[in-house]
């Protein structure tokens, strides 16, 4: 017979199965809203993965799938106000953990959607100089 599970887990095996469930969730979620333009449906499996994210915990998991989540699902049922501060927050957590990637394109989208609500482009310009600075500096 053939053992499923050793007796000693992989922690880092765990980690990423857990990533990949939450990421293939918000990925769902964002088809369904893009390809499907099925927005409930969108906006329910997003809040799965949201709610995963608050039991599992993993740093690179909460990147990418706040990214997903907030750059092109949650946009449609928050106000644009609270998806660039979500995307801003994501932004900082990256560059915390050397994300670099996502922290950019979380920082430009954050931007963008300050501009779309009418925020002061030289508020969103001294920002964007502030913050690229940092990631230059990191």
């Amino acid at each position: 017979m053939m053992r499923v599970f050793d007796k000693k887990l992989n922690p880092i095996g765990l980690i990423y199965s857990v990533f990949f469930c939450v990421a293939a969730f918000a990925g769902f979620g964002y088809f369904k809203v893009i390809l499907a333009q099925d927005y409930l449906r969108g906006k329910f499996w997003a809040n799965v993965a949201l709610e995963m994210l608050k039991s599992s915990r993993p740093i690179s998991a909460t990147i990418k799938v706040n990214f997903t989540v907030y750059a092109y699902i949650m946009t449609w049922f928050v106000p644009m106000q609270e998806s660039s501060r979500k995307l801003f927050a994501t932004y900082q957590l990256g560059m915390k953990v050397g994300d670099f990637t996502m922290s950019m394109y979380a920082l430009g989208l954050s931007l963008r959607y300050l501009l779309l609500e009418g925020e002061n482009l030289s508020l969103i310009s001294r920002s964007l100089k502030e913050n690229l600075r940092k990631m230059v500096s990191a």
